[in-house]
């Protein structure tokens, strides 16, 4: 009997010690996916993604919102609040990396909720200064698409050229990194000599309609001036996103962009731009998967919840598109 007892005891610890999984507890972990901005259509397949995998996992909801246009006061805010809400897990595309570090950042950390990053990650500043304020970044490895930029430039103009790159923030940490590899690629060419037009980078804020406004002036003035800007480079998707605004600015302008005397190649690939490739709108568009983002993003908040180990980055396909194919080539950075 006392053996049985004992033999009784001891299981009875063993299930105590097991982890409870969320069906047993009736909790449904709440994990927040916070993109720049929900006007920017880039976000809405890294929505779905989300839904998805949080229908998958079944004990999961996704809680999908953002600024309506890209403010990091205003995606500090949404954070902050969030988490007073109790939201047990958020996944964040940086606007301002310093701005919210010490701030809804600070607050998450302190409330024991992990973070981790998509789209657009933390500076190297912020990461060197707290290594561990977010858990993995999750998304395109932005230094080797801004490669893939101007390597896509090379083929058309291999013999240098003027060139105008167009950006979101400043201070948005992935841009920056696209930037600076657009310009290393472009440097490692073997013929070409390249200069950049004297009032570019410009930055559009991540607002389309600025972003349109700006591309209208370089494609208008800048390849009028003397420098002769011959080449346009948009990080992103902006001027695109209100794809029958471009469509009537630059159907006015097709002669140009069918010789080629100026060259435009687009980030992102959104099926609306992909129509505005096959139509000779633009000579190339280089893609990111923002539905694997957003689905990768619950999946990892969700094994990190769980005590799983997860890497510092999880980088997402790219994908090279060109007018004569438009599903374009996919890597796997």
């Amino acid at each position: 009997m006392l053996k049985q007892t004992i033999l009784l005891a001891l299981a009875l610890c063993i299930v105590l010690a097991l982890p409870l999984s969320n069906t047993a507890t009736g909790k449904t972990l709440r994990f927040a996916i916070i993109p720049k901005a929900e006007n920017n259509t880039f976000y809405l397949p890294a929505k779905q993604g989300c839904m998805d995998a949080a229908k998958e996992l079944g004990d999961v909801q996704c809680i999908y919102e953002g600024p309506e246009t890209a403010d990091p006061r205003l995606q500090d805010s949404i954070i902050s609040r969030l988490i007073d809400e109790g939201i047990d897990g958020l996944a964040v595309a940086v606007i301002h990396s310093e701005f919210i570090e010490n701030r809804s950042i600070a607050k998450a950390r302190n409330a024991g909720i992990p973070v981790v990053t998509f789209d657009s990650d933390f500076s190297q500043q912020t990461l060197a200064r707290s290594k561990d304020i977010r858990s993995t970044y999750i998304g395109t490895d932005n230094y080797e698409f801004g490669q893939k930029l101007g390597t896509l430039v090379l083929k058309y103009r291999p013999d240098g050229g003027t060139l105008c790159i167009i950006s979101g923030h400043k201070s948005a940490p992935g841009l920056n990194d696209r930037m600076r590899g657009v310009r290393k690629a472009l440097a490692a060419s073997a013929s070409g000599k390249w200069k950049e037009y004297e009032r570019c980078p410009l930055f559009c804020r991540d607002d389309p309609n600025m972003a349109l406004e700006q591309l209208l002036y370089i494609f208008d003035t800048g390849t009028q001036d003397k420098n002769k800007v011959d080449t346009i480079i948009i990080l992103g998707a902006w001027p695109q996103q209100n794809p029958d605004d471009y469509r009537t600015s630059m159907t006015n302008r097709l002669a140009t962009l069918e010789s080629k005397q100026v060259l435009v190649i687009v980030g992102d690939s959104l099926d609306s731009q992909l129509q505005l490739l096959k139509q000779g709108l633009a000579h190339g568009n280089v893609g990111q998967v923002p539905y694997d983002m957003g689905k990768k993003a619950v999946e990892t908040l969700y094994k990190i919840h769980h005590g799983e180990f997860v890497p510092d980055v999880v980088y997402t396909p790219s994908r090279i598109c060109f007018p004569e194919n438009t599903s374009g080539i996919t890597i796997n950075d």
